[in-house]
């Protein structure tokens, strides 16, 4: 059974921060916590880079930007 990440986030609703190296290493494990609702931020020298979330967050995400308003081209 893969291991299971447990961090403070999880009590706090914070996302957890993990660097693409251990990102890599754990991203069967990062997927599996994800669509049990565990949000990653997977940073890159210290940057945050991209988010892995469960489906229901990325429905939503995409929901408000698709209620947005289309940004006018400047001439």
């Amino acid at each position: 059974m893969a291991d299971v990440l447990y961090t403070m986030a999880d009590v706090t609703n914070e996302p957890t921060r993990i660097g693409v190296r251990d990102a890599r290493m754990q991203f069967p494990s990062l997927v599996d916590e994800a669509a049990e609702g565990a949000r990653f931020v997977v940073t890159l020298y210290g940057n945050d880079r991209c988010a892995i979330v469960p489906m229901g967050d990325l429905a939503k995400i995409l929901e408000v930007d698709a209620r947005k308003p289309a940004k006018r081209r400047s001439k």
